[in-house]
């Protein structure tokens, strides 16, 4: 035998052994589990699928959507797709038009802003319904150090985002509130950081919920401060109160500072289908899952974001998809028997914080000063923000009522829009 012939005995020698292999069954036996768990043609595996856009690559809200997707998505009865989108308003518009958007993630603020900057305005009422309030988002105001108050920033360049994003359009309806001017720049905040830096930018807008990763390498010896941002009545309808603190920021932000702030709440959306429409069915079957493991996003490993989630609150000019309003109904006693025990674990944990600091004030002999007084109400705004049944009851709202201006009555009387697919 030739050792060319010894060489091919020898190989295919090999191979015999390899396939009998212990490793080649395994092998085998998961491309067997795979071919069986596929779909078995296109309409089942359409037929449940529901995409939902969000925000770019490196935002927090394709992070959650993500993870709506790992919990709810089982390949078969449901599937959740993520699209990459390009800001708040662009996503609002591509839910309303383009062909494969199922639902989407925006700001509340977005419908205020497109009813005062757009001509399309008026006629996105009763075409955009809201699902559920999701988390919220702060506003971070960056400076150079020279810039001491907010007031300073007139007529300057400040970076305001990409046109369409959620940083852009509340730069808008923040300085129309505050009725000041400004120069638009539309970096990517990586790079306004650096232009601020080398002075050729004056500030930069940055919408984030706290604490945001675009912050893990900025240390106030770069240059750079964050910058108090007024909560002024024409403010209040949009937004809430918020406080930017050491430990959100310890690299911006010292131990005894506090940085004022607005946050507008992350909105889940949908087109207003009509109930016959499959759309409508694919959503609500999305909607009902969603709710139904809602106890699962606030696991540990999950985003901290995800504690913010508030299915029962609502959202003032927004009128909310009628399935999400029914589920909510028929849980009410559960949903708010769970948040009434969440907010008493944190209340507790507040009041020993408070009695603790107030001791310490009472050893050390002195009044609370005037800025004390501030800071701690500060403190407490964020506090309240975050636990939206504590409060008055007296004044606080029916968790489950829509404000009285809310765009019409609770859930949808009105025939759905025409839409062409």
């Amino acid at each position: 035998m030739s050792g060319f012939q010894l060489a091919r005995v020898l190989a295919a020698l090999f191979t015999l052994i390899f396939a009998l292999s212990p490793q080649s069954a395994t092998a085998q036996q998961l491309s067997n589990e795979m071919q069986l768990s596929l779909p078995a043609d296109r309409e089942q595996m359409n037929a449940n699928t529901v995409s939902i856009i969000t925000g770019n690559s490196q935002s927090l809200h394709l992070r959650l959507v993500e993870d709506m997707a790992s919990i709810l998505d089982d390949g078969l009865s449901l599937r959740v797709i993520p699209m990459v989108g390009k800001g708040a308003v662009q996503n609002v518009f591509d839910l309303l038009h383009l062909r494969n958007v199922d639902m989407g993630i925006t700001q509340a603020d977005v419908l205020s802003y497109l009813q005062h900057n757009s001509d399309n305005g008026s006629s996105i009422d009763g075409k955009l319904l809201y699902i559920t309030k999701l988390f919220n988002e702060e506003l971070h105001l960056v400076a150079s150090p020279d810039v001491t108050d907010i007031s300073q920033l007139e007529g300057k360049r400040i970076n305001v985002g990409r046109i369409g994003s959620g940083t852009q359009l509340t730069a808008s309806l923040l300085f129309a509130a505050l009725g000041m001017k400004i120069i638009t720049a539309h970096l990517e905040q990586s790079e306004a950081l650096a232009a601020i830096r080398k002075g050729e930018l004056n500030a930069s807008l940055i919408i984030a919920g706290k604490p945001s990763p675009i912050f893990d390498l900025v240390r106030a010896e770069d240059g750079l401060k964050l910058v108090n941002i007024p909560y002024v009545p024409k403010l209040e309808d949009s937004y809430l109160p918020t406080i930017l603190t050491h430990d959100d920021y310890p690299l911006l932000i010292g131990k005894d500072e506090v940085v004022d702030s607005i946050a507008v709440p992350a909105v889940l959306t949908v087109f207003n289908w009509a109930p016959t429409n499959d759309r409508y069915r694919r959503v609500t079957k999305l909607v009902n899952a969603f709710f139904d493991n809602v106890s699962r996003f606030s696991e540990s490993h999950r985003h901290e974001k995800w504690k913010e989630l508030n299915l029962i609150a609502p959202l003032k000019g927004w009128r909310r998809f009628p399935p999400a309003q029914q589920w909510i109904d028929k849980h009410l006693a559960g949903l708010n028997s769970t948040r009434r025990s969440r907010t008493a674990e944190q209340a507790t944990g507040k009041k020993s914080e408070l009695v603790e600091f107030m001791s310490n004030k009472a050893d050390a002999g002195a009044n609370l000063s005037q800025e004390v007084q501030d800071r701690l109400f500060r403190e407490f705004l964020e506090w309240q923000r975050q636990n939206p049944a504590t409060g008055n009851p007296a004044t606080r709202r029916t968790p489950t009522s829509e404000p009285a201006d809310a765009g019409g009555p609770k859930g949808n009387t009105e025939p759905a829009p025409s839409r062409l697919w």
